[in-house]
């Protein structure tokens, strides 16, 4: 699992996990993924969810929805990133797409995703 050290003055903090880290899709069809943002220590507020490095993938779209998506104090809420191909999509081997979220200047991330 990577760390990443961000400095932070607000009220708890917040974790990400993704469903499932390889996906095999065939071109011409998508692939979701499911991100669920956990909140710690009475943290709550709106996640804004971030994917790095999908553009890597030719030909493709992707969008997240809900966005942002809002976290209660202490509870969990999710959202699904989903990246379509098209036909003209080459076969290869995608594998560093990462899927985060980001309140102010805490980012949290699956440590890998794609």
């Amino acid at each position: 699992m990577q760390e990443t050290t961000v400095t932070y003055t607000g009220t708890g903090s917040f974790s990400a996990s993704v469903n499932a880290v390889v996906r095999t899709v065939n071109a011409g069809d998508s692939a979701s993924y499911t991100v669920t943002f956990t909140s710690l220590n009475d943290f709550a507020g709106n996640i804004y969810p971030q994917a790095l490095d999908w553009g890597g993938v030719p030909n493709s779209s992707a969008h997240w929805s809900p966005n942002p998506v809002y976290l209660p104090s202490n509870g969990a809420a999710s959202t699904t990133f989903t990246i379509s191909t098209s036909s003209n999509t080459p076969a290869n081997n995608y594998g560093n797409i990462r899927l985060q979220g980001r309140n102010g200047s805490v980012i949290k991330r699956h440590p890998r995703s794609g």
